[in-house]
């Protein structure tokens, strides 16, 4: 008989001591790391009306979050529509397409919206970025 049983070493204690070594890493690598992300929704799509909704989503994507810089594209040409920027720390959360916010200054004037045209909406804030896609309504 073997001084050494290597089945018997492996079920018994090599593979449950891999396991509880990878669920105690993968619990590590995933709690208290707040997301770095911000959340943005378009609840009107209107050409005339179209609206921008920016939050955090460390926050559960509710309240006013910092937005340094903001993107309006066209997805089928990649056209850039509208462009927004600020140096200074300022908080938003509703933007109206078109409509300059306090604090902000105009990379570039807004294009009209066309309905039927998908846009490209991007954000950037203090270490975070987030991003959404919507189609814009007649």
């Amino acid at each position: 008989m073997p001084l050494f049983n290597t089945k018997s070493f492996l079920k018994t204690r090599l593979i449950p001591s891999a396991l509880w070594f990878v669920a105690v890493f993968s619990a590590l690598l995933c709690t208290g790391c707040p997301p770095t992300g911000l959340c943005i929704t378009v609840p009107d799509k209107r050409a005339d009306n179209f609206v921008i909704q920016v939050s955090d989503e460390s926050k559960g994507c509710k309240g006013q979050v910092v937005v340094t810089r903001m993107i309006v594209r066209r997805v089928s040409d990649d056209k850039v529509f509208w462009v927004i920027g600020s140096v200074e720390d300022v908080k938003l959360d509703i933007v109206h397409y078109g409509v300059l916010p306090a604090g902000f200054d105009q990379g570039m004037a807004p294009l009209p919206l066309q309905p039927g045209d998908e846009m490209n909406i991007s954000a950037q804030g203090r270490g975070t970025a987030g991003g959404i896609a919507a189609m814009v309504a007649p």
